[in-house]
């Protein structure tokens, strides 16, 4: 899967280097990210994460935005009765991923340098990193790939020399049962913000 979206965002650079429609970037922001399922929670963290972006416009209002990057997931204590369970504090979980998404976005304005849009879509991540209490744990996890689903708004400020500014934020819901806490796995779920700086080709 995730060889076959690397080929999608590789084939939108490719077809798309000469055209007017096409623009690439970059963004960084932060994750405020936790584990959890059912009754097992975990408190947020901050993590970082930055991406590398191409997006390619289908029409005035609708495009195709792709991503590679890295993104920090986890989580920290899990809530006060399992923290006396375990009798563990400061109980951080850090979970680093190479990450891929494949987003369509939807523009509100069609003629403006100010503009609002909706993003939605997929994303797949392949962990390159896992720690627990600072120890490596990453051949202990349930699974090292995770789907998830993302969704968004955002707002890009067009510049005359097709230079264009956007920030943009919201939420990743992880699908994969990532590690397994007190008989029961949990699965990643961030809320995320980001600012990205693009030019169209």
């Amino acid at each position: 899967m995730i060889r076959i979206l690397s080929t999608l965002v590789l084939f939108l650079i490719s077809v798309s280097v000469c055209s007017q429609n096409f623009e690439i970037g970059g963004r960084t922001g932060a994750n405020i990210t936790k584990l959890n399922y059912a009754s097992s929670n975990t408190t947020s963290l901050v993590r970082p994460i930055i991406a590398m972006n191409a997006e390619y416009h289908l029409s005035p209002r609708w495009s195709l935005d792709g991503t590679l990057g890295f993104a920090g997931k986890g989580g920290g204590d899990f809530e006060e009765g399992d923290k006396l369970y375990t009798g563990i504090d400061d109980f951080k979980t850090t979970l680093d991923y190479a990450t891929i998404t494949i987003l369509i976005r939807y523009y509100l304005k069609k003629e403006s340098n100010l503009k609002p849009f909706l993003t939605f879509g997929p994303g797949i991540s392949y962990i390159i990193s896992a720690k627990q209490l600072e120890f490596d744990i990453i051949n202990d996890l349930r699974s090292r790939f995770e789907i998830s689903s993302i969704f968004g708004i955002g707002l890009n400020q067009e510049f005359n020399n097709n230079f264009s500014i956007e920030l943009l934020g919201g939420v990743d819901r992880g699908w994969s049962k990532i590690i397994r806490a007190q008989n029961e796995s949990l699965f990643n779920l961030s809320f995320w913000i980001a600012i990205g700086i693009k030019k169209r080709l």
